[in-house]
């Protein structure tokens, strides 16, 4: 997602939104196909193949504000949430802000938020955040290059004494650096975006820096001051890579440690060329990636020679410009800045264009019904006023016993939900850039 400065959503809106969910509907499912997905990375053949529907979100429907058998409760106002993360006891939410800022919320009688302290301030740009029990982890923009501190609450007040640089000198430019999160191997995930819109010159930003723009990067927690370095790629080829999570220990159907990724896709703008002529690009779809980080093999997802589009070529992707490469076999120019072996890899499934899908988890069990064990849950942050309308809430992707895709379905309808974590109970929360933060929950059973 590209976001906005300064421009949020009117408070009508959110009084609309919070009359909503004070109340409980009864409603259906918005979506009951089913099917396998096709194209789950490895080398592509050499034309297009079919897409299943299944692989295929919705993007103009609204599910409702309140799902059917699930309370939908305000916890909180906030301040423009970017992100939100757990400690890993559940006690303490973390929330980055467009002001610069993260707080830190007790969480109370595991149902609303507390008064927040200030943890960090004065920060740039944080998009990502990540807590383990010694340490919080912040992505931000510093020195007009993305970063990742690391904090620590040394005394228990709620605010963090000591910031350190773990990483500073990422490119950026249109997008920034997002997500992150701690992978089972220890090691830290960073998530850094395309300088660019297209990712062709300097065709809506500045010109792309391989391997590290539209890229994952492989970081030692423990580290300080470290500069990018293209032995930390674990993964490349994207457009604007937001957030990530990690499958966890104990899935139905999912190899544990196996990692998701959301993409936003190219926005379709026009460029002036060197000819003077003026070039419209295509747009393409929003994805959900998935790869194996655990191996030293660097994958590579396509952009900025493929993007993604349910009317051409599906999951297996189409040339954005033949001319600047192919994506049908992918070009020899992706691999030539990443160090060892390097793959071809594909999206599991497509969310559709300007949906902004960003924040992701898969929910852990204990509290939502046995039928959405194991089920990945995404953020649509929603179009740009102005756009074709698209996105505006939360899906919910299931896999069937193999692994594979079996259905993208409407959840949840919100203002513009950005961020997204489950809390060790079980409970879904939501970090919405209105300034709300909600809590989903099963209604208690009989």
């Amino acid at each position: 997602m590209k976001l906005p400065r300064g421009e949020l959503m009117s408070s009508p809106k959110v009084l609309g939104v919070l009359m909503l969910l004070a109340c409980v509907a009864a409603c259906t499912d918005s979506d009951d196909d089913e099917g396998r997905s096709s194209g789950q990375g490895g080398a592509p053949p050499a034309s297009p193949s079919p897409t299943s529907m299944a692989v295929l979100g919705n993007p103009a429907t609204l599910p409702p504000a309140v799902p059917s058998g699930f309370i939908v409760t305000p916890t909180t106002v906030s301040i423009a949430p970017t992100a939100i993360a757990f400690s890993p006891d559940g006690d303490t939410l973390y929330a980055t802000s467009l002001s610069g800022l993260v707080l830190a919320y007790p969480v109370l009688a595991d149902l609303l938020l507390g008064a927040p302290m200030p943890f960090l301030t004065g920060l740039g740009m944080p998009l990502g955040i990540t807590a383990t029990d010694n340490a919080v982890f912040v992505s931000v923009v510093q020195n007009n290059s993305g970063a990742v501190l690391r904090a620590r609450d040394e005394n228990s007040d709620g605010m963090a004494e000591t910031v350190e640089t773990l990483l500073e000198g990422l490119p950026i430019g249109r997008h920034n650096t997002n997500g992150l999160a701690i992978g089972p191997d220890g090691m830290l995930y960073v998530l850094n975006g395309s300088s660019s819109d297209s990712g062709i010159r300097d065709e809506g930003g500045p010109a792309e820096t391989p391997p590290f723009t539209g890229s994952l990067l492989r970081l030692d927690p423990a580290a300080s001051d470290l500069s990018p370095q293209a032995d930390m790629v674990a993964a490349t080829g994207f457009r604007n890579p937001f957030a990530l999570s990690f499958v966890p220990a104990g899935h139905p159907s999912l190899p544990a440690g196996e990692l998701f990724v959301t993409q936003n896709g190219p926005d379709g703008e026009t460029y002036p060329q060197a000819d003077g002529s003026d070039l419209t690009r295509p747009a393409g779809e929003d994805t959900l990636n998935r790869m194996a980080v655990e191996d030293s093999v660097v994958e590579h997802f396509g952009f900025p020679w493929c993007i993604y589009d349910r009317d051409q070529g599906g999951l297996m992707g189409v040339e954005q410009d033949l001319s600047e490469g192919s994506c049908h076999p992918l070009t020899t120019q992706a691999f030539r800045d990443i160090p060892g072996q390097a793959a071809d890899a594909k999206p599991i499934a497509l969310f559709g264009k300007h949906v902004s899908a960003n924040g992701l988890d898969f929910n852990p069990g204990g509290n939502f019904p046995a039928e959405y064990e194991g089920d990945l849950f995404v953020a649509e942050f929603g179009s740009n006023p102005g756009s074709d309308f698209a996105g505006h809430k939360l899906v919910r992707v299931r896999f069937d016993e193999s692994g594979e895709v079996m259905a993208v379905e409407d959840f949840l309808s919100l203002p513009a939900p950005l961020s997204l974590a489950f809390r060790p109970d079980g409970t879904l929360w939501i970090g919405d850039l209105s300034g709300l933060i909600v809590r989903v929950s099963a209604l208690p059973g009989p």
